[in-house]
């Protein structure tokens, strides 16, 4: 007998929070990786991220490093129910992004985020579906916006792989959808919680995957509980 959405969800949970991590109300967590530009050209970060289980949002704040003596902050965030985007170089705004059609592609990057904040899997305003044996979709709605996205699960009940069938893409000043997919790399421990420790994303234009991020989990653990919540800030170098 094929298993319910709910069957796979539940496996999906116990590989994530195999004991207890504590309550809380998110998760944080420290990465580097390498994302590429609009040139093409692969530029490193670090960054902090912090996710909210109880109100779905997130806020990612990396320092990017754009040449030997430029750096950039890149904010890029759902809270409250809207997204932001944001670049500064020496603390000036240089770029600026948001509006509904924004909202969906934050909400879409939230949605496929949820390895890295298991305590959202079981929150209500989350629908799940069962695709097949391997494969849940789970959808949000916020206000008028809603969008959905499907994760491929394997056996263990690790979240392998994630895909939409759209997502908007900036090209210039224009904004295409365009299918948007992910990877998750292999799972370890983080604040007494199942992560994917590594990722990579990428765009499906017409011309054939672009994989344009690249990164690493180096710490993580859960808001409100202080043994993993340790200066979640990123005030560390």
């Amino acid at each position: 007998m094929a298993r319910t959405a709910e069957e796979i969800l539940e496996g999906v949970r116990r590989n994530a929070l195999p004991r207890t991590a504590g309550e809380g109300r998110g998760t944080w967590l420290r990465q580097r990786g390498e994302i590429r530009l609009g040139s093409g050209k692969w530029v490193p970060f670090r960054a902090e991220q912090r996710f909210d289980a109880v109100d779905l949002g997130f806020r990612w704040v990396a320092k990017a490093r754009m040449a030997p003596l430029l750096r950039a902050t890149v904010t890029d965030a759902f809270e409250h129910g809207r997204g932001l985007f944001e670049v500064r170089v020496f603390g000036f705004p240089i770029q600026r992004a948001g509006g509904p059609e924004f909202d969906a592609g934050e909400m879409l990057r939230f949605l496929a985020e949820l390895p890295w904040c298991p305590l959202a899997y079981s929150h209500p305003a989350l629908t799940w579906t069962v695709l097949d044996e391997g494969t849940l979709r789970v959808d949000l709605e916020r206000g008028t916006v809603r969008v959905g996205l499907q994760l491929e699960v394997d056996e263990q009940g690790r979240v392998r792989r994630m895909n939409a069938e759209s997502r908007p893409r900036q090209v210039g000043r224009a904004s295409i959808p365009t299918p948007w997919g992910g990877r998750y790399g292999e799972y370890r421990e983080f604040g007494g919680m199942q992560m994917p420790a590594s990722a990579e994303v990428f765009w499906v234009p017409p011309e054939g995957e672009l994989v344009y991020f690249r990164g690493e989990i180096l710490e993580a653990g859960v808001l409100g509980n202080e043994e993993s919540e340790a200066d979640p800030a990123g005030t560390r170098g």
